[in-house]
């Protein structure tokens, strides 16, 4: 027997309520969410500051700036972490990271398989990402 989710959100004049299976609320928030994002998401790629930010803070940052907005492993993170200045971190610190985030739900970690990308290991996307362009049978 399968109980009903029903999930009430308000963010600021933003208002939505939905009941259903998981899947459906799941969809609807998911959507509702990427609404929100991209009312408050300024245009174009922001910049943000990395000092004084411990390695957590900045991944949560280029989550927010739209890095995750498409399946990144571990690599391009520490690329691009070390791009905004932060050149302090192993490869192995930033992968230790984004499993951390993922295991808090602030990312989502699946198989590069999953994706369709090539290679083993893991990539991450943002929480609103769409993960069912990405599943069989759909």
């Amino acid at each position: 027997m399968t109980e009903d989710l029903e999930i009430k959100i308000k963010y600021g004049d933003l208002q939505a309520e939905v009941k259903g299976e998981y899947s459906s609320v799941w969809k609807y928030t998911n959507e509702f969410f990427k609404k929100v994002r991209k009312e408050f998401k300024p245009e174009g790629e922001s910049t943000f500051s990395v000092e004084g930010k411990t390695l957590p803070e900045v991944i949560t940052d280029l989550r927010d700036n739209g890095f995750f907005d498409k399946p990144r492993n571990s690599r391009a993170t520490h690329r691009r972490v070390k791009e905004l200045g932060k050149t302090g971190h192993t490869k192995s610190a930033v992968a230790m990271q984004l499993k951390n985030l993922s295991g808090k739900g602030e990312l989502v970690r699946k198989s590069m398989e999953f994706f369709g990308l090539d290679g083993q290991g893991y990539a991450y996307v943002s929480p609103w990402y769409d993960l069912d362009q990405h599943r069989k049978g759909k």
